[in-house]
């Protein structure tokens, strides 16, 4: 009997994380017709950006993902909006802003590039910020709907190898 109780709660564990890779599905119906009414697939890939990567450290590499990052790096925020009736990448043209907030205050606002169909922003993390979690959360606007995804990246003063 413990081995399905364990085998279930495994499961249900690994549906979960699988469920964080595409996080949020926003609810309410838009105005738009492309936008469907159970509202946007929000993909969110953090990966460093060209600033503040270590020079000794051939393992960081600018736009592979990272889960933490060091005070003077640049996290940079891949935005990807999916229409979850088609599963078409959602565009410029449907999608009124992207921007993400950070727990710390600061707002991150993204460039649309259609070459991949996801909008990019980043920020350099001061010499001074708190180490620890740093929440995030993904806004995208479509019409008079706001749909948000939220996550974590950590910071620490330096990176060790």
């Amino acid at each position: 009997m413990k081995q399905k109780a364990l085998l279930t709660v495994g499961s249900l564990t690994l549906l979960m994380l699988l469920a964080g890779c595409v996080s949020g599905i926003g609810g309410g119906s838009s105005q738009n017709n492309q936008a469907s009414s159970v509202g946007a697939i929000i993909q969110t890939d953090v990966v460093p950006g060209h600033e503040g990567v270590p020079e000794n450290d051939s393992l960081i590499k600018p736009c592979v993902p990272l889960g933490t990052y060091a005070r003077g790096m640049q996290p940079a925020w891949h935005v990807t909006v999916i229409d979850p009736t088609t599963g078409d990448k959602m565009t410029n043209e449907t999608v009124d802003s992207v921007t993400v907030s950070l727990g710390d205050g600061q707002t991150v606002q993204t460039e649309f590039h259609s070459d991949e169909k996801q909008w990019h922003g980043c920020v350099v993390l001061p010499d001074d910020a708190k180490t620890g979690d740093l929440q995030y959360t993904v806004n995208v606007d479509i019409g008079d709907k706001t749909y948000k995804s939220s996550g974590s990246i950590g910071v620490v003063e330096e990176l060790k190898a």
